[in-house]
């Protein structure tokens, strides 16, 4: 292992990028390091920055927490979303499809700064709701907007869902 002093200054700013971000989120540690398949200690290392820690760890937490590696950049900038049309979302094929956020009364609401014939991938509906889970009136979702929080639980966030 190479300690040299800017790559572990490196890893601390990584650790503290991901605290920032659970917290943020407001998920509780166990719930994170369940979802990465991690014990909790592990991400407590983890967001200490500590370079004995598998670089396969870092990569699960930053996938359940919705990073990519840009988390490592200085100032990421969040992934735009894909705005062209597609069919609606199929389970089987997630990666593929688009979602029409018309369709679905809370996410349109949820999602307001966009187009109203806006569509968006499986990924960013499923980010849109676990950023807002709190704003969200669960009373008036419809079965079908019900069933889509399921499918993207499920099959883009691997059972979990981060509210």
């Amino acid at each position: 292992m190479n300690n040299n002093p800017a790559n572990l200054d490196y890893l601390v700013e990584l650790g503290k990028t991901l605290q920032m971000r659970r917290k943020s989120l407001g998920v509780r540690s166990q719930v994170v390091a369940n979802c990465a398949s991690i014990s909790r200690v592990t991400l407590h290392r983890i967001e200490k920055g500590e370079p004995s820690v598998s670089i396969g760890a870092y990569v699960q937490v930053c996938k359940v927490l919705g990073l990519g590696l840009f988390a490592l950049e200085k100032n990421p900038e969040p992934l735009a979303p894909k705005l062209t049309p597609g069919p609606s979302f199929d389970a089987n094929r997630p990666d593929d499809e688009q979602i029409p956020i018309q369709r679905y009364l809370q996410l349109k609401e949820l999602a307001w700064q966009l187009r109203e014939d806006a569509v968006i991938s499986p990924h960013d509906a499923l980010n849109i709701y676990e950023r807002n889970w709190r704003f969200m009136d669960l009373k008036s979702l419809t079965s079908e907007e019900q069933l889509l929080i399921e499918q993207l639980k499920e099959t883009i966030g691997k059972g979990c869902l981060l509210v």
